[in-house]
C-alpha cells in the first residue's frame, strides 16, 4: 500500500542556511510517528513546508498520491493535512464552542447569503456541525466548558481546546506541534491516551513534534530524529533510543563513551 505520506528528499536553504537537508520519509495510514530532534534541528521547518507554509528548496511532498509541494495552505488543508502551533492558536476572547465553530469554516461550504438567510440546507449544515463540535469537546474531554470563555481555560484545557480545533476540520493527518507542552505528568498520560484513541477509533494519521521523551516512546510506532536540518535515525522507539548518535544528539554524550548516557535517555523515556 502507497503511504499516505511522502516526504522526498526535502531540503529548505534561508539564504546561505540550511534549515532541512535531504530529509525524506513516510507516514503509513493509521500510524502515529514522532519528529524529534534538539531546538534548532528543522522540525518545525518541516511541519511548515509539509503544510505549505514554507516551500521547499528542493525536493517534492506528496500525500495521497498527490503531489502537493507548491500548494498553498488553505489548499492542504482541505485535502486533509491540518497541524497545531506550538503556541496554541486559539481565539481567546471566544468561548470554546464558538471556537469549533469559527474552525469548521473548512466544512461549512456553500454560499454565504444561504447560511445568513437560514435556508434548510444551510441551516442542516450547521446543526450537524454543531453536533460534531459537541462530539469533540467530549472526546477531548471539554464538554462542561463549552460556553467558557478561552482565555479562562487552564494551559492543558488550551492545548486539548487547539487538538480538537484542529480535527474539527475532518483531517486524515493531524500534526501536532509539541501538544504536550506545559502539561503535568497526569495530563500527559492523558494526552497519550487520547492519541491513541484518535488513531485507533478515528483513523486519524498522526505526526508529532515533540520533547517530552515519556510521550514520544509511550505513543509513538516511529520515530524520526533529527539534528542540524539532517535525519539522523528512524526506527521504532526501542531502538532509537538506544541509536548512539540520538544520545549524542541529546545529550551532548560523545559517541565513544560508555552506556551511561543511553542510560539517562532510557529513564526519560
Amino acid at each position: 500500500m502507497p503511504a499516505l505520506l511522502a516526504i522526498d528528499n526535502v531540503t529548505r536553504m534561508f539564504g546561505g542556511v540550511v534549515a532541512a537537508r535531504d530529509i525524506a520519509f513516510e507516514l503509513q495510514r493509521g500510524e502515529i510517528v514522532s519528529l524529534i530532534g534538539p531546538n534548532g534541528a528543522g522540525k518545525t521547518t518541516l511541519f511548515n513546508i509539509i503544510t505549505g507554509f514554507v516551500k521547499p528548496s528542493s525536493g517534492r511532498v506528496h500525500f495521497d498520491g498527490a503531489d502537493i509541494t507548491n500548494l498553498k495552505p488553505q489548499q492542504v488543508a482541505q485535502r486533509g493535512i491540518v497541524r497545531t502551533f506550538q503556541i496554541t492558536n486559539v481565539f481567546s476572547g471566544l468561548t470554546v464552542g464558538e471556537n469549533l465553530r469559527a474552525a469548521q469554516y473548512l466544512r461549512l461550504t456553500g454560499p454565504f447569503w444561504r447560511t445568513m438567510l437560514g435556508l434548510s440546507d444551510a441551516r442542516d449544515r450547521q446543526e450537524a456541525a454543531d453536533r460534531d463540535a459537541a462530539e469533540l469537546l467530549r472526546v477531548v474531554g471539554l464538554e462542561h466548558l463549552r460556553d467558557e470563555t478561552a482565555r479562562n481555560l487552564a494551559y492543558g484545557q488550551l492545548r486539548l481546546l487547539e487538538i480538537a480545533i484542529g480535527l474539527a476540520a475532518s483531517p486524515k493527518i493531524l500534526l501536532l506541534d509539541e501538544p504536550a507542552a506545559g502539561l503535568n505528568s497526569e495530563e500527559s498520560a492523558r494526552l497519550v491516551e487520547l492519541l491513541r484513541w484518535l488513531c485507533r477509533e478515528r483513523g486519524i494519521t498522526l505526526l508529532l513534534v515533540e520533547h517530552d521523551m515519556s510521550v514520544v516512546m509511550s505513543v509513538s510506532d516511529r520515530i524520526v530524529v533529527m539534528n542540524f536540518g539532517q535525519k539522523i535515525a528512524e526506527g521504532v522507539p526501542e531502538v532509537v533510543k538506544q541509536d548512539r548518535r540520538v544520545i549524542e544528539a541529546y545529550l551532548g554524550a560523545s559517541l565513544d563513551e560508555d552506556d551511561g548516557a543511553a542510560n539517562g535517555m532510557n529513564a526519560d523515556a
